[in-house]
């Protein structure tokens, strides 16, 4: 039987144990999506969503074992996920390095959206993208964030929350167009 003054005393184990049995549900043993989620391609309809899973990013094939993952994806109108407008499932394949390239498409043009990722009971943090105006439509304004060259391994990418304070619609890595060029 379990008594009153039992239940109090267990009561603050049952926390301490609860982050425990919750990590026990996952099937990772770090969280899959370190290397970030992104999205880019944008069109009135839609834009490309992305993320790899790699727990341990810098071991062998990012720590993930050699077969292949669901990973399902959603996609809201709104940043608390009321609303899903698109959502599927794919497969990250070892031999794509468990890398996840989602086309989402039938989506309102010109307004933001909401993205997030679940693999094997763990859901990455929420991206959020654009969609383009159509094609013709009368604009006030458009504002774009150019950023330049960043290197991932001296630290975290500083130039986009500029961007983002400054409410660019769109953000243009240089690097890129840098790295194409000189080839």
């Amino acid at each position: 039987m379990l008594s009153r003054r039992l239940f109090i005393a267990a009561a603050p184990l049952s926390l301490i144990a609860a982050p425990g049995l919750l990590r026990a549900q996952s099937v990772f043993r770090t969280f899959p999506f370190a290397l970030g989620i992104a999205s880019g391609d944008p069109s009135p309809d839609g834009f490309v969503i992305w993320t790899r899973l790699a727990p341990d990013p810098l071991e062998q094939h990012g720590g993930m074992a050699m077969s292949p993952m669901p990973v399902e994806w959603e996609v809201a109108s709104d940043d608390r996920f009321a609303t899903i407008v698109a959502k599927g499932e794919a497969i990250a394949r070892p031999e794509m390095a468990h890398a996840v390239h989602v086309e989402v498409a039938g989506l309102q043009p010109n307004r933001p959206y909401w993205y997030r990722f679940t693999a094997g009971g763990e859901r990455s943090f929420m991206g959020r993208a654009r969609t383009l105006p159509l094609a013709g439509a009368a604009m006030d304004r458009l504002k774009f964030g150019v950023v330049g060259c960043q290197n991932f391994e001296d630290g975290y990418f500083g130039a986009y929350k500029p961007s983002r304070a400054r409410r660019a619609r769109f953000c243009i890595p240089l690097w890129r167009l840098y790295l194409r060029i000189s080839r």
